[in-house]
């Protein structure tokens, strides 16, 4: 029998060899495999754009997803917005949460912008029934996120405005101050009041008030998570947002006609 030359030897393998057919348990089970590990990366990369995670531990405050894509969809910055002057702005304003009234002190010469955005925000209801989503022992409580998880929220204009830094204005404990994501610029809606001194956030964030009154609420929230890293949902901890949200924000022109 003579050797099959390769054209022929090609045309016998064809013949012989059919397509493999899968079975179908294995389709099955690719498909589970391909769901499982789909669903493992979105749920890290949700983890990672909710966290606070900044390389430096909780004692900074980074509130918003860390990758650029998420930070765009938040908004433009609005470094151009002209201020209002100090007399068209409220000097005091009375947060009212569910765990008692904080009363707090404007820097409207110092931090136009800033105070005007809060007390704009709060006369519109914005913070209305917020969580009070980030809470650490011995450093600050957090809020102003609609959505209570800490990766939302903007500014009156719509976007980022800009930083009002100042060296008189320090974070002593019980400071009224403006949350962002590590970047100049790049306020919102959230902010935070310390219940010490932390002078590491001096010139990293917008001071723009102080607590006079409600000291003693601000520590009644403080020891709630103690130093729970993780945000605080509606679904996980039921009772963290019935007692820790604001119902509304009143203001004043005077500590003594504050209620």
């Amino acid at each position: 029998m003579g050797r099959m030359k390769p054209a022929a030897l090609l045309q016998h393998s064809k013949k012989k060899k059919g397509p493999a057919k899968l079975n179908m348990a294995t389709v099955v089970v690719a498909g589970v495999v391909i769901i499982l590990c789909l669903s493992s990366f979105m749920v890290l990369h949700r983890h990672k754009t909710r966290g606070n995670i900044d390389g430096a531990g909780d004692d900074n405050i980074r509130n918003i997803a860390d990758d650029k894509g998420a930070q765009e969809a938040f908004g433009v910055e609005n470094n151009a917005v002209e201020a209002l002057p100090e007399s068209h702005l409220p000097r005091y304003a009375t947060l009212n949460t569910t765990k008692g009234s904080i009363t707090v002190e404007f820097f409207g010469k110092q931090a136009p912008l800033t105070v005007e955005n809060f007390a704009t925000h709060s006369k519109k209801g914005y913070y209305n029934g917020v969580l009070f989503h980030r809470i650490i022992k011995d450093f600050m409580i957090q809020s102003g996120d609609p959505g209570g998880d800490g990766t939302g929220g903007e500014s009156i204009w719509g976007g980022s405005f800009k930083d009002e830094f100042t060296e008189e204005l320090t974070h002593e404990a019980f400071t009224l101050s403006m949350a962002n994501i590590g970047e100049a610029n790049s306020n919102r809606s959230q902010f935070f009041i310390t219940t010490i001194a932390t002078p590491h956030l001096n010139m990293k964030h917008t001071v723009f008030g102080r607590v006079v009154r409600g000291k003693e609420v601000v520590q009644v929230m403080s020891p709630l998570l103690k130093s729970f890293r993780a945000f605080c949902c509606r679904l996980f901890c039921p009772e963290f947002n019935l007692s820790s949200t604001f119902r509304f924000v009143t203001f004043s022109a005077c500590l003594g006609c504050v209620k």
